[in-house]
């Protein structure tokens, strides 16, 4: 074993000091060629992990990257010797869960219902954030917008009686995203309106067609009819 600053290490290499700053181990790689980079070698039976750090002269420059050569290797992270994040071979990631059975799989154990994701839009004002889900063309291969799901201010935020959000569908109509519907912070339902006929109007609905055979809102039982019987709206 070797030890700098100890004379009794308590592995193959100890590195020991006594300092109020940094103690550190420090690999450098000065090439300026294109493949240059200076890298952290582990290999454990049947696995090899390497953390490389790219060279300013490389296509991959200021990224660091890590490598796991065996096909079936996954990354874990642990707090307090308890595992909380996991990437598997697949490419999913678990956050709470070592199995993952989606892209993104979140898991917990709370009596709070309102644990979860948080996305949080520091600028002040009541801006709001949004999700959003993309989908690739198969003529040229971009990714375009296919949906959005935001949450806005419908005031100045100023304080709290000034406090108040909306809701907002989009979809895209002919490569156009569009707002289809909105949740009011009064509890309205708004389709294509984005605001409701008055304060009282629970669910406004609006159309373009002037056509008496295509209505704004058509109630039917599951056969499609409205014969049988079936209550379809009761006022």
């Amino acid at each position: 074993r070797v030890g700098i600053g100890t004379s009794s290490p308590t592995e193959m290499l100890h590195v020991k000091d006594d300092v109020d700053g940094e103690v550190g181990v420090k690999v450098q790689n000065d090439s300026t060629g294109s493949s240059s980079y200076a890298s952290l070698y582990l290999q454990g039976e049947g696995n090899n992990f390497k953390i490389k750090n790219w060279g300013d002269s490389t296509s991959d420059a200021n990224v660091t990257e890590f490598v796991s050569t065996a096909g079936s290797s996954e990354y874990a992270f642990s707090l307090s010797s308890n595992e909380k994040i996991r990437f598997t071979n697949n490419g999913r990631l678990g956050i709470g869960t070592s199995t993952p059975d989606t892209l993104l799989d979140i898991e917990y154990a709370s009596t709070t219902q309102t644990h979860g994701i948080h996305i949080t839009n520091s600028q002040a004002g009541g801006y709001g954030a949004a999700i959003t889900w993309n989908s690739e063309r198969s003529d040229n291969n971009s990714l375009e917008i296919a949906g959005r799901l935001s949450v806005q201010g419908e005031n100045s935020w100023a304080g709290a009686s000034t406090e108040e959000s909306c809701m907002i569908f989009e979809l895209v109509n002919e490569s156009t995203l569009q707002e289809h519907m909105r949740l009011t912070h009064r509890g309205q339902l708004c389709f294509n309106s984005t605001s409701a006929h008055s304060n009282s109007t629970m669910l406004h609905v609006e159309s373009g067609s002037s056509s008496t055979a295509t209505p704004c809102v058509y109630f039917a039982d599951t056969d499609g009819s409205v014969e049988g019987g079936s209550t379809l709206l009761e006022l």
